[in-house]
């Protein structure tokens, strides 16, 4: 659609070029546009002011002449030319639907948005959620439950239709804020702000770009490329967007150091995203001269990239002291005696490798630690190492939560033994409640059962809460159910799979607790003194 654009009230608009020029009364009244050529806005619920650039008519239309006049298919003819509108945005008067008692917080002139029927300060909102503002906004005239609007004081003005930002500013009164007027620019839909940026000879920079993506995508990430802000994951694809701005795709490949060539091996491999290209600019920073096969060669999985894992090696050489020439130099080496090429899974492994033996205590500025010979081999060698370090801190750790369990085990037992009630409860003929006051135990349940009573050690082992478990007789070591006792009460009872068991069995617990309110227990040991 050809566009003419004019001044009017210091706010830009537009009518159809070459055609009729919209009266200034229709622009005093406020108007919204359709898709073609007629310009209507309600006076009232009964009728609507029509204005049609094709042949000036300018008059009221009753309502029910515009046959289904909500349906998203209707359509409308010019009562005096004939002429009609394929397809009717229609844009219902404020009043229908908002309730000023929303907008009591906001000041006149904000600028607001409404979504599932609530007008919310667009500001703050483009804070929080700038993909949920800008797509709600861009929906505008396809769902009814979305719209853009600047409150007066008194009531909502709308300021968008057909899904454009920057139309938002021709409506209504010319006072609006620079700083509405920048919003306007800046969440503009790209085919909208061409035209508005070729119409009035105005230059802004990048970063005020934002593309509107689907609920099924992601806002991108910002690249600060010498040129304003960079947008979008396939920017490299797309040369629609450079053509759109005139920018040269070689500058662009320069300024993110990536060149033709490495673009399209990028691209051949399906590996243009944005954190690709941050994986390739880190790769630049380190080694400036490295090499475009290298940076390939150890591009890790898109995958592993998307999830924040294995494409952070380059960050092991400052903490290694080496280059990324060194680096490769070594992996050619490993790869030659293995008789295999430079891949992905060898950089990740010299990554893993290097962050375990960091946490063990090693060197990893010492070239034998940090370049060991027979990668693979070394690898495995650290993964066994801090499994059995690990095994000797659990271990070591056991002891000593064991230790103050079995001072409470001890504790509950004494409180307990001259209690026949509870002691005929504890040992009946179908089932048995079992105290589990150990690691070993608590660790055991919760596998066997599938739930997450381990993690109670802590609070077991510092007098918080009590675990016990329901037996069955015959099959006393046999995990069944389980269940907390916690001031003075059962706070919870699962089976396997955190299922909630039956009436017979909850009753069991419950029994236990109404026995356990006159039990009193000593305090078996100081738990202050418990190591951590």
């Amino acid at each position: 659609m050809n566009r003419d654009f004019s001044i009017i009230n210091g706010i830009q608009i537009y009518s159809e070029a070459n055609e009729t020029p919209i009266p200034q009364e229709v622009i005093d009244f406020g108007y919204e546009m359709m898709d073609h050529h007629i310009y209507y806005k309600s006076e009232n619920r009964k009728q609507y002011r029509i204005f049609c650039t094709a042949c000036g008519f300018n008059g009221l239309v009753d309502k029910f002449e515009i046959p289904n006049i909500w349906k998203k298919d209707a359509h409308l003819t010019c009562p005096k030319c004939g002429k009609p509108v394929e397809h009717i945005r229609w844009g219902r008067p404020v009043a229908e639907y908002i309730n000023v008692g929303y907008l009591t917080n906001y000041k006149p002139g904000q600028l607001m948005y409404r979504a599932e029927g609530i007008y919310q300060s667009f500001d703050e909102e483009m804070k929080r959620h700038p993909y949920h503002v800008t797509n709600a906004i861009s929906l505008i005239g396809d769902k009814n439950d979305c719209c853009c609007a600047v409150y007066n004081g008194n009531d909502m003005l709308p300021r968008c239709y057909e899904g454009s930002l920057y139309q938002a500013s021709v409506l209504y009164e010319g006072n609006l804020s620079e700083v509405i007027k920048e919003d306007f620019l800046k969440y503009a839909p790209f085919k909208e702000l061409k035209e508005y940026l070729k119409k009035t000879g105005l230059k802004v920079s990048m970063d005020y770009v934002i593309r509107r993506w689907n609920n099924k995508s992601m806002p991108e990430k910002l690249y600060k490329v010498g040129l304003g802000e960079l947008v979008f994951q396939d920017v490299l694809k797309r040369n629609y967007y450079f053509k759109l701005y005139d920018i040269d795709a070689k500058t662009v490949w320069d300024a993110v150091g990536i060149s033709h060539h490495l673009y399209k091996l990028l691209l051949g491999a399906h590996q243009l995203s944005s954190d690709t290209l941050e994986y390739v600019k880190a790769c630049r920073s380190i080694q400036p001269d490295i090499s475009d096969e290298d940076i390939f060669a150890l591009l890790p999985d898109k995958d592993l990239i998307r999830k924040n894992q294995g494409c952070f090696h380059y960050r092991i050489l400052e903490r290694t002291g080496l280059t990324l020439k060194k680096v490769m130099h070594y992996f050619e080496k490993e790869a030659a005696r293995a008789g295999c090429k430079v891949s992905c899974d060898m950089a990740i492994e010299w990554n893993d490798m290097i962050e375990i033996r960091e946490k063990l205590g090693y060197d990893t500025r010492n070239r034998g630690t940090s370049m060991p010979p027979n990668l693979h081999y070394s690898h495995q060698k650290t993964v066994a190492e801090q499994q059995r370090t690990e095994e000797a801190r659990k271990k070591q750790q056991y002891q000593k939560l064991d230790k103050a369990m079995y001072g409470y085990l001890q504790a509950f037992e004494e409180a307990v033994q001259d209690c026949k009630r509870v002691q005929n409860l504890m040992h009946g003929k179908e089932y048995q409640i079992v105290p589990l006051f150990s690691c070993e135990a608590l660790d055991r349940e919760g596998h066997l059962l599938n739930h997450c009573v381990a993690r109670y050690k802590d609070a077991v082992a510092e007098g918080k809460t009590m675990i016990f478990g329901i037996r069955k007789s015959e099959e006393i070591d046999k995990p069944f159910v389980t269940f907390e006792y916690k001031d003075k009460r059962i706070t919870q009872c699962y089976g396997m799979n955190d299922r909630v068991p039956d009436g017979q069995i909850r009753a069991i617990a419950d029994k236990f607790s109404q026995m356990m309110k006159n039990v009193k227990i000593k305090q078996a040991v100081d738990v202050t003194a418990v190591e951590r």
